[in-house]
């Protein structure tokens, strides 16, 4: 028996038992140290408490986004809580040379402790001590803004609605953009850090290590049904191939991230922890099992919430397998579907799972061997098992030697869309200088196709046109300017946070003139390879939509700033090459200009 197991089961909400998805729980419970992730950004905090800075801090964001983690590192680096502590609603901690009040989780409390205890942490550097409070974002802005309301009655001073809009404004700004510094309330400074704008893709490869960690499956060593225990076939499986396996995921999440679709940490270990286990518990898992049970309980079809070729019931409940349903990634032709599914070509995959699915090729084989009249059809089932075998292939298909490749796999091109691994390779500042440029022209040549309606990768020149939005072919536009291609430049942009835990990501820009750069999105990346190679592309991401809009309203101003007065540009598209015209207004008379 593993109670590892039982804790990893209870991690998430797809299973009655889900006391270990609370964060206070998890706190309680040995193994939490044993899965703890050391932050960046509780370092850094600890640090600036220790050197002896009084500083007031409020962590908000959503739940699940490792505040209370945080404190609880914060706490032990200053020795103000050991391993056998339980971490108290509220509590001032004091060790002679450093004095600290914490405050778990102000959510919970009624409004008036809210205030008190917000109050007592923004006084605390004026009383010579440090505090952090946490707390989810809505309750903690009313609580600032009546604090902030009983500063201005105490001094006599009105606290107008222009009042609130300007604290309100100043507090959502710094939601939205986390920056490193003071907010003043009234006599009052704090730092507040949004957790939820701190990107956690990078924890997946850490939880991955550590939920893998030979000390906690010591016991699985040992058990007479470990041969063929579903549970500990995923994690000796995984070892042989995690980077491999860990790149999948981390590739799966960050185009979550990037399509405004960020899980928490405590998403991600609730997805990974039942890819693991199944909610199988030791006590269900028999000596008697067959291998067509590992296959079912496979860690590729658990993270999608299957059951070999069935879905899970409640699966769906945990966020991550929501989303990787709503993706339906294991139902996208693969260049290696012929080779699995046609000739039965399972080289490409390790020899312990390929066990596995060659049986069961087999059996979708032997269904359709001498086909007679009543068994004629691709039957559901059918479907369901190439769904499946993506899924193997998709996490553990051709394994690589070098940790760089399994970063970049073609794959992920064809899963996510073709510009994924440019975009990636950008962003970690791995991208060649050939790659930039072909990256550049890729934009270009869509953003002439957007604005004129044909293809033209020869043309020098981006026109920016007067066009119906809809895709309507019009042969005569307006031209309110134009761009000269060589003019863009696709660049990686470093910036650094001590908030983030990755120190080598990038910002991917697109350059517009010298000093003036616009930020490129994935799905923008995407976007514009797929119209640049002459695909049809439909827009239902809203934030794909207002990046478009915003890029277009930027070459819009641009171009305003250059244009000529009383010079008309038309441009007419005909059967050879676009033609562009000029007209020119002079003397009230029209003169075209060849």
């Amino acid at each position: 028996m593993n109670s590892f197991v039982d804790y990893l089961n209870s991690m998430n909400n797809a299973s009655s038992d889900t006391i270990a998805a609370l964060a206070e729980s998890q706190v309680n419970s040995p193994f939490f140290r044993k899965i703890q992730i050391e932050r960046n950004l509780g370092k850094y905090l600890s640090n600036r408490i220790s050197s002896g800075e009084h500083l007031s801090v409020v962590l908000t964001g959503h739940a699940g986004d490792g505040k209370t983690s945080i404190l609880v590192q914060i706490l032990q680096d200053l020795g103000f809580l050991d391993d056998n502590s339980l971490l108290e609603p509220e509590k001032e901690y004091d060790n002679g040379s450093i004095s600290l009040y914490a405050v778990k989780d102000m959510s919970e409390l009624p409004e008036n402790k809210q205030i008190a205890f917000c109050r007592k942490a923004l006084d605390a550097p004026k009383n010579g001590k440090s505090s952090i409070i946490i707390s989810n974002t809505g309750p903690l802005l009313k609580c600032l803004e009546l604090i902030r309301e009983e500063q201005c009655n105490a001094q006599g001073i009105s606290f107008d609605e222009s009042e609130k809009i300007a604290l309100q404004t100043q507090l959502l700004d710094q939601l939205d953009e986390n920056k490193n510094e003071m907010i003043p309330v009234g006599d009052c400074q704090f730092l507040m850090i949004n957790m939820a704008r701190v990107d956690n893709v990078s924890f997946a490869r850490e939880i991955m290590n550590k939920l893998l960690a030979d000390d906690l499956w010591k016991e699985c060593e040992t058990c007479p049904k470990c041969s063929k225990c579903p549970i500990y076939f995923n994690v000796v499986q995984i070892r042989k191939y995690q980077d491999r396996v860990t790149s999948a995921v981390e590739a799966f999440y960050r185009y979550l991230y990037e399509n405004d679709k960020r899980m928490t940490i405590r998403q991600i270990l609730s997805q990974l922890s039942f890819a693991l286990t199944g909610n199988l518990t030791c006590n269900e898992i028999k000596a008697s099992f067959k291998d067509s049970v590992k296959f079912r309980y496979l860690f590729s079809n658990l993270f999608f919430g299957y059951k070999g070729i069935e879905e899970m019931d409640n699966a769906d409940q945990i966020q991550g397998i929501t989303y990787a349903k709503e993706l339906k990634l294991d139902t996208r032709g693969l260049d290696v579907d012929y080779k699995l599914f046609v000739t039965g070509d399972f080289s490409d995959i390790p020899s312990d799972i390929g066990k596995l699915v060659s049986e069961q090729h087999r059996m979708f084989a032997k269904r359709h061997l001498n086909i007679d009249d009543k068994d004629n059809e691709f039957n559901t089932n059918d479907f369901e098992y190439r769904r499946a075998i993506r899924r193997v292939y998709i996490f553990f298909g051709a394994p690589q030697a070098d940790p760089q490749d399994n970063k970049y796999l073609p794959l992920y091109d064809e899963l996510f869309g073709v510009g994924y691994n440019a975009y990636m390779r950008v962003q970690n500042g791995e991208a060649s200088s050939k790659l930039l440029n072909d990256l550049r022209n890729t934009i270009t040549d869509a953003l002439y196709l957007e604005m004129t309606g044909t293809s033209s990768k020869m043309a020098r020149d981006i026109p920016l046109t007067i066009k119906r939005n809809d895709d309507y072919f019009q042969s005569v536009m307006i031209t309110t300017g134009s761009f000269k291609k060589t003019n863009f430049k696709v660049k990686g942009t470093p910036f650094s946070t001590d908030f983030e835990d990755s120190s080598s990501k990038q910002e991917v820009d697109l350059q517009l003139g010298s000093d003036i750069t616009f930020k490129l999105s994935l799905p923008m990346v995407i976007y514009f390879g797929e119209i640049a190679n002459g695909m049809i592309s439909t827009i239902s991401n809203p934030s794909l939509t207002h990046g478009l809009s915003k890029l277009k309203a930027m070459l819009k101003k641009l171009s305003e700033e250059e244009t000529v007065e009383d010079e008309i540009s038309v441009i007419v598209n005909n059967t050879d090459k676009p033609i562009e015209l000029k007209i020119i207004v002079e003397d009230n008379l029209v003169i075209e200009d060849n």
